[in-house]
């Protein structure tokens, strides 16, 4: 009888032991993936641009210097002018974006180049490209600016969230230098949920 009870607390002894190195290692194992944010909801979140009707937008990029580059369209009824965009986490209580600076010149190939540049070279942020009808164009260096007006960090790191806005301002007609008769029209186009890659 005594020989019946040590086996039986051998085998419980035994099974404690196994289960609990099993336990054990993948306590460490969920630890160790908590510490590098493979729960975080942000892991899963790819970058994306909801846009409004009349602007498609498509494929945001966020590179570490805090640069853009998306693809939009345009779908009105006639070409529009002088385009310049503005990525920005905060706006004005005109529903602008609240860093003056923030615009940037679309050239016809695609890159962007900030007005603050312009500025500098003694340009006119003037004679952009021209987006007709049914055109989508990929623009490349779009400065994003955070919640307090400020450019994003340079370098930011892989998988840093960003959730602004895009907005555009363009004018109806070929106004070329824009005059007081030619009122550039600002709007926000879209929406913009980005992770830096």
């Amino acid at each position: 009888m005594f020989d019946f009870a040590k086996r039986k607390g051998q085998s419980a002894i035994e099974y404690l032991m196994t289960y609990g190195w099993a336990i054990l290692i993948i306590g460490i194992v969920l630890a160790v993936l908590f510490k590098l944010n493979v729960f975080s909801g942000q892991t899963f979140v790819s970058s994306q641009c909801n846009g409004i009707p009349g602007f498609p937008c498509s494929t945001p990029v966020l590179n570490q210097s805090g640069l853009l580059s998306i693809t939009i369209g345009q779908v009105g009824s006639s070409p529009i002018y002088d385009v310049m965009l503005s990525c920005s986490a905060s706006f004005n209580t005109s529903g602008e974006p609240s860093n003056a600076s923030s615009w940037t010149l679309v050239q016809s190939n695609g890159i962007g180049i900030p007005i603050s540049q312009l500025a500098g070279r003694g340009e006119s942020p003037i004679n952009g490209t021209v987006m007709v009808s049914g055109q989508n164009l990929r623009i490349k260096g779009i400065p994003c600016y955070g919640s307090s007006g400020e450019p994003m960090a340079s370098p930011s790191a892989i998988d840093t969230a960003f959730t602004g806005a895009l907005w555009i301002n363009y004018t109806n007609t070929a106004c070329t230098p824009r005059s007081a008769g030619c009122n550039p029209n600002i709007e926000q186009i879209a929406t913009l949920q980005l992770k830096v890659v």
